[in-house]
C-alpha cells in the first residue's frame, strides 16, 4: 500500500531504476558485468523495456564512440548539442 506521505518516492524510485538499468545495459555490453560472453549479450538488452534500441546502441556507442572517444567523430559529444 502506497500511502500519501510516500508519494514523494515515485520519482526517485522511476529514475534510480532506469540508472540502474542503464548501468547494467552499458556495463553488459563492453562485456564487463559477468565473465560470460552469452550472459553479458541477453543483460544487454535490459534496457528494452525502457525504448532502448541494443542493435543502435551497439553500433552508436560502442563501434563509433570506443573508435573516436572524444574526437570530431565522436557522436556521444553531441547527444545534448541543441539544449547546451
Amino acid at each position: 500500500i502506497l500511502f500519501k506521505d510516500a508519494l514523494w518516492c515515485i520519482p526517485f524510485v522511476g529514475y534510480l531504476s532506469c540508472y540502474l538499468t542503464g548501468s547494467l545495459m552499458h556495463d553488459a555490453s563492453h562485456n564487463a558485468l559477468v565473465s560470460s560472453p552469452t550472459w553479458n549479450r541477453i543483460l544487454s538488452h535490459a534496457a528494452f523495456p525502457y525504448g532502448i534500441n541494443v542493435t543502435a546502441w551497439h553500433i552508436q556507442h560502442i563501434m563509433s564512440h570506443h573508435i573516436y572517444t572524444n574526437g570530431e567523430e565522436d557522436v556521444d559529444l553531441f547527444h545534448f548539442d541543441p539544449i547546451v
